[in-house]
């Protein structure tokens, strides 16, 4: 329910000039209570087991339009764009995150060799680099850009990715491999710091702020479903790949990071700095909607183009400029 709604009410309610940075400040909260669960439970791996508390929590959910509407590709693009919130979700999961964030004590003893005790206490640590990492984005994320972040945040996972899959192979390989492996323990360490300040905040940012006002509730949940669903699926195959291939296990996912960078320059629009309803003028024109956002940015920092909210009198002059 926070995931798929929180995002969105805060887009709307805040001024587009610092809607990054208010919105990427959940990430930076996420950051600190992962950081805090980590060191929490080791400390509770010298106490007595704890009785499990369960909880049930009802769900309702409000939409204007059917499902079905939300996919339908009317003047506005209305199922592109969800299909784009899906998309952007699925590369929040797919560059690895929950391997290192689910599973890193047990990669640092099955891949690298660490002891258990020596294994939980660097999970920690490095979990605090997503902590660090999200500070940023919370501060310049409407000046960094959301597809500039997205990219550069992509290619550094896809980098940290390579490099321990290669260090991880030459660790079975050479005589010194027990020094490679620990090498390799540095890129786990600068992967949560590209994740803290990139493909952390953006996809949260970016789900409602691409969707049209008529979907936007059930678009937000649907492209946020695509998160869960690939978090459950990164759960259950993750520890069956290091088993079974071991450091061929991070090749994928430095693939996966790659591809992400080629599929955000091509296919999704900046969204930085423009109120909502600019936004809808992305996919209205119908041109290409990269080419559009790139020439509304411009005019946007030439002064040509003015956020909505600024007058009211000229709210009707600066839709009619960006549709043509």
């Amino acid at each position: 329910m926070k995931t798929s709604t929180v995002p969105m009410y805060q887009s709307e309610l805040c001024e587009a000039k610092y809607r990054g940075r208010l919105i990427a400040s959940e990430s930076l909260f996420v950051g600190v209570g992962i950081v805090f669960a980590y060191w929490f439970d080791f400390g509770l791996s010298y106490a007595e087991q704890t009785k499990a508390i369960e909880a049930a929590i009802e769900l309702e959910a409000e939409a204007q339009v059917s499902l079905v509407d939300c996919f339908k590709n009317d003047r506005v693009k209305t199922g592109s764009r969800v299909m784009m919130a899906w998309g952007m979700q699925f590369m929040n999961q797919m560059g690895g995150i929950n391997l290192v964030v689910y599973f890193i004590p047990s990669v640092l003893v099955t891949n690298v060799g660490t002891t258990a005790h020596m294994a939980q206490i660097l999970g920690g640590c490095i979990q605090i680099m997503f902590m660090v990492g999200a500070i940023l984005p919370a501060l310049a994320l409407d000046r960094m850009g959301r597809r500039k972040t997205m990219m550069w945040g992509s290619f550094g996972l896809g980098f940290c990715m390579m490099m321990i899959a290669i260090l991880l192979s030459q660790a079975q390989n050479v005589s010194n491999g027990e020094k490679c492996a620990s090498a390799a323990v540095t890129f786990f360490f600068l992967y949560q710091l590209f994740f803290g300040f990139s493909v952390n905040c953006v996809p949260w940012v970016y789900v409602p702020e691409i969707l049209p006002l008529k979907a936007r509730a059930r678009g937000t949940a649907f492209g946020i479903s695509s998160n869960w669903l690939w978090n459950f699926f990164i759960t259950m195959t993750t520890p069956v790949l290091i088993e079974r291939i071991g450091w061929k296990s991070y090749l994928i996912f430095a693939i996966t990071n790659y591809v992400f960078v080629v599929a955000t320059w091509w296919f999704f629009p900046e969204t930085s700095n423009l109120d909502l309803e600019m936004v809808d003028n992305i996919f209205a024109s119908g041109e290409d909607p990269v080419t559009v956002a790139k020439r509304m940015q411009k005019e946007l920092k030439e002064g040509r183009l003015r956020p909505m909210g600024a007058d009211s009198s000229d709210n009707e002059k600066v839709v009619e400029d960006i549709k043509v």
